[in-house]
């Protein structure tokens, strides 16, 4: 992603400012260039480009859950049937990569 990329992603999100977390990288597994934050409400963006060149841009919020177990369940649900990333869901509950690891080995 260029710095123009970067720039039309905050565009997207109406701010310059305002994530408490940004990240940049590639998915070994796709080739996949993103570009990830968290705003301070919680709710997750993402750019997305394929080696191909198709961009594509999400937002995201956290899903509403009462206990653990319910975050749970939801985590299962975004990795199973939407396919998300470890990491992207990670991102989206505010957890480590590695919580939601064990939570999708520990099934119960």
């Amino acid at each position: 992603m260029t710095e123009k990329e970067l720039i039309i992603f905050n565009e997207q999100k109406n701010t310059l400012d305002g994530f408490k977390t940004m990240k940049k990288g590639v998915n070994k597994r796709t080739g996949d260039k993103y570009l990830r934050g968290v705003d301070e409400n919680g709710t997750a963006y993402q750019l997305t480009e394929t080696p191909s060149g198709i961009k594509e841009f999400q937002a995201t919020n956290p899903p509403p859950y009462n206990t653990k177990e319910d975050r749970d369940e939801l985590i299962r649900e975004y990795y199973y049937n939407k396919h998300y990333t470890q990491e992207r869901i990670a991102e989206i509950f505010g957890i480590s990569q590695k919580t939601v690891s064990n939570i999708l080995r520990n099934k119960k």
